[in-house]
């Protein structure tokens, strides 16, 4: 077998390993459904978390970042989490922290927060407007990408990079204002936000990536 045929292989079975996980498929046995998240733990070295489960609601608190996770390691993948509230003294959001939470309808971010991971929000159905405070410098790619029930977003006026695909498949994103301090927009950050009908970019923006706004059919302003 060719090298061109081996990456095929390991492309395409990359791709079935994610469907399956995703859709909870069995593997050999085994279905990648959530676990039960504890009412108390650790989401990173000197950050931790309470859980009720009578609220759906996570309080996060402690000094410093919060871990980087993929999704089969972060206690709140695919949970039932209905909010999410990051108190004071949080410095960041962790790489996929709340992929696929699709209960979640809302988060308080603090402004103690400078960073938005990679694949934060993934899949939050639930959410439906955002406001990221000024805090924030960064939103890492794909971190809010498929939310299908966002209608609205602020930027605010500390960010200074929108990651790719930040907001793709947003489909129901109506409103975009994004802060005078964002220099660059990734690759099709805003990808097939059919719903979008106002987009406010500060004057500072240099860099707006490839297909940033591809399919954003209701795009007037």
């Amino acid at each position: 077998m060719n090298s061109e045929s081996q990456k095929l292989k390991k492309f395409l079975a990359f791709v079935m390993t994610v469907v399956m996980v995703l859709t909870a498929v069995p593997i050999a046995g085994v279905t990648f459904e959530a676990k039960a998240l504890e009412e108390t733990g650790r989401c990173g070295k000197n950050v931790s978390y309470t859980y009720d489960s009578s609220t759906g609601e996570v309080v996060i608190s402690g000094i410093g970042a919060m871990y980087n996770y993929n999704v089969f390691s972060s206690p709140f993948f695919k949970g039932s989490i209905k909010s999410v509230v990051i108190e004071d003294g949080v410095t960041s959001i962790g790489d996929e922290a709340f992929y696929y939470c699709t209960g979640l309808t809302s988060i308080t971010i603090p402004d103690s927060v400078t960073s938005i991971g990679e694949e934060a929000f993934y899949g939050c159905t639930g959410l439906t407007s955002m406001t990221i405070p000024d805090s924030v410098t960064s939103i890492g790619g794909c971190a809010f990408k498929d939310c299908t029930g966002l209608t609205s977003v602020k930027i605010g006026n500390s960010v200074t990079s929108i990651g790719e695909e930040a907001f793709y498949g947003c489909r129901a994103l109506r409103r975009v204002t994004i802060g005078n301090s964002v220099t660059s927009i990734g690759n099709e950050a805003f990808f097939g936000c059919a719903g979008l009908t106002s987009v406010k970019i500060g004057n500072s923006v240099t860099s707006i990536g490839n297909s940033a706004f591809t399919n954003c059919m209701g795009l007037a302003s």
